[in-house]
């Protein structure tokens, strides 16, 4: 067993539900390709196996979500992992077809994360912590859904994490941008 399987082994407790060889599998991956970074565009790719579940599944919030910013994309492949009962549907702005038919204006739904509600019944658009809040709790992950149903249940635990995704979009988001463009090699970093 090589180094880095056995570090990532190491730090993810079993009980967070996350596979360590789901993870190590990854980080060989970017080992193989020698970029330094894991190839996250092949995660965002579906299989036509993967489409036809989605279809009969019980999918129970949809999610619009930017392609042309590098972290979303990391965070929508880093989801689809641990969305592994199929219940978000993702829908990427970027493409023409989703464009027209966003439920508000696709630059306004750029400017922030958005989801809607589809099971037990269709409820409202919501934006920001809201949203990550509903997406949480549908993944196979527990942090993530312990965090999301907090965020459901209390008002108080929402405008904190409200207020705290609007601190990250103004001051954190641009600069991890930048970042995360340098390592997938856009040396602009704009």
């Amino acid at each position: 067993m090589n180094a880095s399987r056995r570090l990532l082994k190491c730090t993810l407790p079993s009980q967070w539900g996350l596979s360590p060889c789901l993870l190590a599998s990854d980080a060989q991956r970017t080992l193989k390709t020698g970029t330094g970074a894991p190839d996250f565009a092949s995660d965002l790719r579906l299989s036509d196996t993967e489409v036809g579940s989605m279809k009969t599944s019980q999918v129970a919030v949809q999610v619009w979500w930017d392609s042309g910013c590098p972290l979303c994309r990391r965070e929508i492949a880093f989801l689809r992992r641990l969305d592994t009962r199929a219940r978000i549907r993702f829908h990427d702005l970027r493409d023409p077809s989703v464009a027209a038919s966003c439920p508000r204006d696709p630059s306004h739904m750029l400017a922030a994360f958005h989801a809607q509600e589809l099971r037990p019944k269709e409820g409202p658009l919501v934006h920001g912590a809201a949203a990550f809040a509903l997406m949480w709790r549908q993944v196979d992950f527990t942090p993530l859904r312990w965090l999301g149903e907090a965020m459901g249940r209390s008002e108080r635990v929402l405008k904190v994490a409200e207020w705290g995704y609007g601190v990250f979009l103004r001051r954190v988001r641009p600069g991890m941008q930048r970042v995360a463009r340098w390592v997938e090699g856009d040396a602009t970093g704009r």
